[in-house]
């Protein structure tokens, strides 16, 4: 099973249903990188468009190289995140996640005398080993195993776009927050926010724009690369129903 990543802010979002869409920056083929920006991309056929493929093109010439999604819309992915272990007996152990949902930490026992835990021993062990070498106390959160994550979401859309074509709805599927304000005039209007900045913005794309230059560094948006747009809702944990080894 396929694991993903989002920044804890994000994280939570997702935990509490608000953020239901991300977009992550579609790989350019290593012979484009240096004719970039005049390199466009498109769907060449209503094939490539269904199952969200990309060709690029310099606007003569179309390519036979094909940018392919990482993920297909049914997969279910694991949301990656630091844990530590606390070791209560030989057989019990606590699993302590940092990522706080809805405000709260999250601790899950594993007992190996119940036949029905599907995490192994060999597991613990390796989170375990990462803890020894950890100076934060947590283990890398990209090397974190699906039997041991407690959130999965699946893929429910995938499409590609430039960065730049974000709407307004889909800034609030991102995470985007909107906040009634008291203008100067004594009138009600909106301002956004995003969860890496204290400041207000005028309108929804202005918060993602400097959400997106936070998370991929600056420059990003003005640089409206193409981005799988990869919508998601929660799910249940398909551990309970096929244990992962």
């Amino acid at each position: 099973m396929k694991g993903i990543c989002f920044i804890p802010p994000l994280h939570r979002r997702t935990s509490d249903r608000v953020k239901t869409q991300t977009r992550r920056i579609v790989e350019v083929p290593q012979k484009y990188k240096e004719t970039l920006p005049g390199i466009t991309a498109l769907y060449s056929d209503e094939e490539c468009k269904r199952i969200g493929e990309l060709l690029f093109t310099d606007g003569k010439h179309l390519s036979s190289d094909a940018a392919k999604p990482n993920y297909k819309v049914g997969d279910i992915l694991f949301l990656k995140e630091p844990v530590s272990v606390q070791r209560i007996t030989d057989n019990a152990y606590h699993l302590h996640y940092k990522y706080s949902i809805s405000s709260k930490h999250y601790k899950r026992y594993v007992d190996f005398t119940n036949k029905s835990n599907f995490i192994t021993r060999k597991t613990i062990d390796s989170l375990m080993l990462q803890l020894q070498k950890s100076k934060s106390g947590w283990t890398n959160k990209l090397f974190l195993h699906s039997s041991v994550a407690r959130l999965f979401i699946r893929i429910t859309g995938v499409r590609a776009e430039h960065l730049q074509d974000i709407s307004e709805e889909d800034c609030y599927k991102e995470g985007i927050e909107r906040r009634e304000m008291d203008l100067k005039d004594s009138t009600k209007g909106f301002r956004y926010l995003n969860d890496l900045s204290e400041q207000l913005f005028d309108t929804p794309v202005e918060a993602y724009a400097d959400l997106i230059n936070r998370i991929n560094g600056k420059g990003t948006w003005e640089s409206n690369p193409f981005v799988w747009v990869y919508d998601y809702e929660l799910t249940d944990n398909p551990n309970k129903v096929k244990p992962c080894v």
